[in-house]
């Protein structure tokens, strides 16, 4: 937190960006009266400092996730189950199917777009763009076990099988 200058007289803290926590320190005298009780008891002075949390901020590209059921129409992530048995691949021993996910949904101005270029291209270019698309913007691997082409067994992680999140680019 960065302390204001000598020249503020309220003693109220400000907050640095990379904190959520607002700190607020109520006037403080330099020279306080002595405080007395009715009973004629001297009182210490004291400070109450009040602590509360702010506002989180949220991620830009968190994505949204959908169903077949949802009135979404943004660009969203989807459920997709993919069953290697149904393509005839019988090379693959494992997983024989597993969740996919894919991306599908309207891109509007600005809704989740991933790069800045996408936007600038579009604004530049709004005739020559087709504009934003729905796609992946983070991807994971799955593990699988299959037999290659001298039909050896093959364990290997295949890199982006899975969709983790759609945004707009």
């Amino acid at each position: 937190y960065d302390v204001l200058g000598d020249d503020n007289k309220d003693g109220l803290m400000e907050e640095d960006d990379e904190h959520a926590i607002t700190e607020t320190i109520m006037t403080m005298a330099t020279e306080p009266e002595s405080i007395v009780q009715v009973d004629g008891k001297p009182k210490q002075p004291f400070m109450e400092v009040k602590i509360s949390e702010g506002p989180r901020r949220s991620r830009r590209d968190s994505g949204l996730d959908c169903d077949e059921n949802s009135p979404e129409s943004r660009c969203c992530r989807y459920p997709l189950t993919v069953d290697f048995e149904d393509f005839g691949w019988d090379w693959i021993i494992a997983p024989k199917r597993y969740k996919a996910n894919y991306c599908s949904g309207e891109c509007e101005y600005m809704h989740l777009q991933k790069y800045p270029h996408t936007h600038l291209v579009n604004k530049a270019n709004p005739r020559g763009t087709a504009g934003p698309c729905c796609t992946p913007t983070k991807m994971s691997p799955i593990n699988m076990l299959y037999f290659n082409r001298k039909e050896q067994i093959i364990y290997g992680k295949i890199p982006s099988m899975v969709v983790d999140r759609c945004g707009c680019s």
